[in-house]
């Protein structure tokens, strides 16, 4: 089965309780299967890759800059699985002085880079691409 043909498993991670609501409502209005992880808790990173080894993680929709850990090594971590298919990955930051410096790296891992405020619709047609 390609990668395009895989149906989306999205991990949702942000150390903000209310932006990780707003995701959560995007995946339940697409009837898209979601696990969100809170990453202000102590045991977020233990969440992260515990959901990675055992659910059909393919996508992920993560936040920049986080307590002790940042979108950088979500996306590493997730590469680190291996076979799995890679199938939306989204980073998203309120950081817009190295907007470019970010997009770049994000573009080098495979994933997309969105400034924040983000344009739900615009979120919602990365997703259903």
């Amino acid at each position: 089965m390609s990668e395009q043909n895989v149906k989306p498993a999205f991990l949702l991670v942000d150390d903000d309780v209310n932006q990780l609501e707003v995701y959560v409502e995007l995946m339940k209005s697409l009837g898209i299967w979601h696990l969100p992880i809170l990453a202000s808790r102590d045991t977020w990173l233990l969440d992260l890759r515990s959901a990675i080894q055992h659910y059909s993680i393919n996508s992920v929709i993560t936040d920049l800059n986080m307590p002790n850990f940042n979108g950088f090594d979500v996306l590493r971590t997730m590469q680190e699985v291996p076979n799995l298919p890679k199938r939306h990955l989204i980073m998203i930051s309120g950081e817009i002085d190295t907007h470019m410096e970010y997009s770049l790296r994000c573009c080098n891992l495979g994933a997309q880079f969105l400034s924040k405020p983000v344009k739900l619709s615009l979120l919602r047609d990365l997703i259903l691409l």
